[in-house]
């Protein structure tokens, strides 16, 4: 009895007139799959079920790296569009578009460090970051939204995922599957995925490929360039997350989402 009134609160509780860009591409990539995106009080709802589009600031469910039945991120991503990028013509190392975390995580700015001392990275621009020391030999581009967000990312030919303060929770982030839109090589940070249970989803029981993906900052540069010396592993890496992000999006199942949250 007390589940079904709160359920009936939640339906009824009034729908945010305004939401932001992030929330925009969760509802659209829900209608795609004939499933609805609400927003209450900058609160995301899949089918009436909370999600965590941010661990900080929402409650409810959320996609971690094994558990797709809340496939909030995979439904997020799918809001992108001609997304075709070209994979012969990048410029730049890495991609790590995420400024805010340069400034505030230590083992963003040790990534930068190592990267960008001999190497080249794209991030979105922010005047704080002139303030970070050793900030070399990067490229800012303007926050943009959408497609033109994939095109910026696959300027680059590579990216590091690393969300270690979220390392206990196993939560998906898009940046993952943004990753794979983008045509860019994902290294994986060691302390983020200790087990790789996301790169063994990819790369199946290749070990030696999967240990020279996982990186901590002090190994992330001599693994790139061991990694990008070899075109032909490159194109395997690249073919094999498209599969597995392909595979991912077969997988869901609407109909089931929707009995499971009614």
């Amino acid at each position: 009895v007390i589940v079904d009134k709160v359920k009936k609160f939640v339906s009824e509780l009034p729908t945010d007139k305004e939401i932001n860009g992030f929330n925009e591409l969760y509802k659209k990539g829900a209608e795609k799959y004939g499933l609805k995106v609400t927003v209450r009080d900058n609160q995301p709802y899949l089918e009436n079920q909370q999600f965590m589009a941010d661990f900080q600031y929402h409650n409810g469910l959320y996609e971690t790296f094994e558990d797709k039945s809340m496939p909030d991120t995979l439904l997020y991503v799918t809001a992108y569009e001609n997304t075709e990028t070209d994979t012969s013509n990048k410029t730049i190392d890495f991609q790590y578009p995420i400024n805010s975390k340069i400034l505030f995580r230590p083992e963003v700015k040790d990534y930068v460090k190592h990267i960008s001392d001999s190497l080249t990275l794209l991030t979105t621009e922010s005047h704080y970051l002139d303030d970070v020391a050793n900030m070399r030999n990067v490229t800012m581009f303007s926050k943009v939204f959408g497609d033109d967000y994939i095109k910026q990312l696959s300027r680059a030919k590579a990216t590091i995922i690393t969300n270690r303060e979220l390392a206990h929770t196993e939560m998906m982030t898009a940046r993952w599957y943004e990753a794979v839109l983008a045509n860019t090589v994902i290294f994986a940070d060691y302390i983020t995925d200790p087990h790789s249970k996301v790169l063994k989803q990819i790369h199946g029981n290749d070990e030696q490929l999967i240990d020279k993906l996982t990186v901590v900052p002090e190994t992330i540069v001599n693994s790139y360039n061991e990694v990008m010396s070899d075109k032909e592993l490159v194109k395997t890496i690249l073919d094999k997350q498209h599969a597995w992000f392909n595979k991912l999006l077969s997988e869901i199942d609407a109909e089931k989402i929707k009995k499971a949250f009614a």
